[in-house]
C-alpha cells in the first residue's frame, strides 16, 4: 500500500510509519507542500495513494470525488501526544480492514474509534 502524507503531516508521523516497512510520499517530497487540498487529493489519486491527513476538510464529499479515491484517512490529533498519534496511524495501517479502504474516508476520532464513509 502506498501512501501520501498531506503537509500537515509531520515528519515524525511519517517516519514513524517508514520505520514499520510502509512507502509514504510526502507533500513536501512531491513538491506539494504549498498546493491546495485538490491538489493534494489528485496526487494521491493520480498515485494510488491512501491520503493521510489531519485536515477534516478532505472529508468533504461534495469536494472531493472520494468514490474514484484510494481512501482518505483523517486523524483527529488535538490533546493528543504525538507517540500517541504516531502508535494510532500505525495501528491503523496496519488493520486488515484497511483494504477496505478504497473509495471510502475513514475518520481516527480522538477517543479511538473508527468512522467510515460510506
Amino acid at each position: 500500500m502506498k501512501i501520501f502524507a498531506d503537509h500537515c503531516v509531520a515528519n515524525f508521523f511519517v517516519e514513524a510509519l517508514r520505520n514499520q516497512g510502509f512507502s509514504v510520499e510526502r507533500a513536501y517530497e512531491a513538491k506539494l507542500h504549498r498546493s491546495s487540498d485538490e491538489q493534494i487529493f489528485a496526487h494521491a489519486q493520480s498515485h494510488s495513494q491512501v491520503l493521510v491527513s489531519f485536515d477534516r476538510d478532505f472529508a468533504n464529499i461534495l469536494r472531493f470525488d472520494i468514490p474514484r479515491s484510494h481512501g482518505i484517512a483523517i486523524f483527529e490529533i488535538e490533546g493528543l501526544s504525538r507517540e500517541t498519534i504516531a502508535e494510532r496511524m500505525v495501528a491503523f495501517f496496519k488493520s486488515p480492514d484497511l483494504k477496505k479502504i478504497k473509495g471510502k474516508i475513514k475518520i481516527v476520532h480522538r477517543s479511538g474509534k473508527i468512522s467510515c464513509w460510506p
